[in-house]
């Protein structure tokens, strides 16, 4: 059992016991938007139509807005971690490494899902240098899959980004760790799957303390992307979703959404710069959508409706025995 997750407990307890009202106090993440630019158009990303998807603009948020956005929150909550992103690349942010040095002197760890296509030597090192602690990244080892689903990449420019940085990791003998989401995974039996994930970790085996390898999952992204890579539901009833329980979701203008996967900002609970964090996860906004997700009416509410987790089984399990370990090993928290 990992033992750093005991203290999270109260967390995972308010989502078995299904509070639409929830008290102030640890949270498993934040997911801070410091920019929702991206320099790729991935086929399954909703940045791929991009006509249809910058509804509420593009743009990034500055660094003052960022540490009052992360101050009001730190005032009630303790969270875990911290993700640099949301809808954009972080990494087209220039000036993240002081975001990401300013949320560690709140004593926050922090990491960022990336493309890992920005990454010249010098900008992993400063990165390294800042304090990032995590990256999440897709990736595969063959690069024509990877060139066909991540649009506007280049395999061989993101390994050497990849390798990039845990080079400087290692360099600097820091704990860091880079997970990579094999996207070669997808529609392929599993004894393939098996094999392109082996041929991936053999690919970085020189870094093989600072990997993780998983199998990819694609959701719908609410139906916003270029191809739909999700499957249908599995046919194993309704879950519940625990996102509105154990996250914080800030988009680029410090609106508060319920979830990360709302991309678009299309349900706003309220705005960091005018009302405490603690008013907005109480507000009605927020309980309303948590009453509708307990009460089994996704459909209620716009951006539920349109997701699959609900009937594609949420990351936190589907048992009540899946949901308990999950809590305890992190494995609820990971995604």
């Amino acid at each position: 059992m990992n033992i750093a997750y005991l203290k999270y407990t109260s967390v995972g307890l308010n989502f078995f016991l299904k509070r639409t009202r929830v008290p102030a106090g640890r949270v498993i993440s934040l997911t801070i938007e410091t920019t929702n630019i991206c320099n790729f158009k991935c086929v399954y990303c909703p940045q791929s139509e991009p006509a249809k998807h910058f509804i509420n603009g593009k743009g990034t948020m500055s660094l003052a807005t960022f540490e009052k956005v992360l101050d009001n929150i730190l005032g009630d909550f303790t969270p875990r971690f911290i993700s640099l992103h949301r809808d954009g690349e972080p990494l087209v942010n220039k000036e993240l490494e002081a975001y990401i040095a300013y949320a560690r002197s709140r004593g926050v760890k922090v990491g960022i899902s990336s493309n890992c296509s920005l990454l010249p030597a010098r900008r992993a090192e400063s990165l390294i240098d800042a304090g990032l602690a995590f990256i999440k990244t897709d990736f595969c080892d063959d690069a024509e899959t990877y060139e066909r689903l991540r649009a506007g990449g280049r395999w061989h420019k993101t390994l050497e980004g990849m390798n990039n940085l845990l080079a400087a990791a290692r360099a600097r003998g820091v704990r860091f760790n880079m997970a990579m989401t094999d996207i070669s995974t997808h529609g392929v039996p599993p004894e393939q799957a098996v094999k392109n994930m082996g041929a991936l970790r053999e690919r970085f085996a020189d870094f093989a303390d600072w990997i993780t390898v998983m199998p990819v999952h694609f959701h719908n992204a609410l139906d916003e992307s270029a191809e739909r890579l999700s499957t249908a539901g599995d046919g194993g009833g309704y879950t519940l979703c625990h996102h509105p329980w154990v996250h914080i979701t800030v988009d680029f203008k410090g609106n508060v959404v319920p979830c990360c996967r709302d991309l678009r900002s299309e349900y706003v609970c309220g705005n960091l710069l005018e009302t405490p964090m603690r008013e907005i996860w109480n507000g009605p906004r927020f309980v309303a959508l948590r009453e509708a997700l307990v009460e089994e009416r996704p459909y209620d509410i716009g951006i539920c409706a349109k997701c699959d987790l609900p009937t594609s089984g949420s990351y936190a399990g589907r048992t009540f025995k899946n949901k308990v370990t999950n809590l305890l090993f992190g494995r609820m928290w990971n995604r």
